[in-house]
């Protein structure tokens, strides 16, 4: 990925990372790094990568504000891999030592694309597969599922929770 458009999604997700994040103080680190990650950018630059999105279908005029541009699915998924391969996203444990995070979901065959971009997410999240619908992580990342689920408006068809199997000490002597 270019380092522009790498910009340009940082830009994207500072501003989704205020809009729809829940932690007041990363809201306002956000906001305070974004003047500076503005001046680096090019504007010519900016200019033909932006074409260069909307070509690619990573972003497209919003209907109601046609000077603005919203993130397609196909961008948000862009965005989050880049995110997850720089690993800016948490890596702090879901719980106690041995818990991990579930993901439980049961998406209807008529929403077959959105269970498998859903996979796909969780995925790139770094979430292992225990059945097709059912996935574990050591780490917490209920933000970014809750996003994706909205996003995706998968919310109605996904159930996530911290387990701990029973019995775990007892397999480990």
């Amino acid at each position: 990925m270019g380092k522009n458009i790498e910009k340009f999604f940082l830009i994207l997700d500072t501003y989704y990372g205020v809009k729809y994040g829940y932690n007041l103080e990363r809201k306002i680190n956000l906001l305070e790094e974004f003047p500076k990650k503005w001046k680096d950018l090019d504007r010519k630059h900016l200019a033909m990568r932006i074409v260069q999105l909307k070509r690619s279908k990573y972003i497209s005029p919003d209907k109601k504000d046609k000077r603005s541009y919203r993130l397609t699915p196909k961008g948000l998924f862009r965005l989050i891999r880049a995110k997850a391969r720089s690993g800016a996203y948490s890596r702090d444990p879901a719980g106690p030592e041995g818990e991990v995070k579930i993901v439980f979901f049961d998406i209807p065959e008529n929403r077959k694309k959105d269970r498998n971009r859903f996979r796909f997410f969780l995925k790139e999240l770094g979430f292992k597969e225990l059945q097709k619908s059912i996935f574990t992580s050591r780490y917490d990342c209920e933000k970014e599922l809750s996003a994706i689920s909205d996003f995706l408006k998968l919310r109605d068809f996904v159930i996530t929770g911290d387990f701990r199997p029973a019995g775990l000490q007892e397999i480990k002597k």
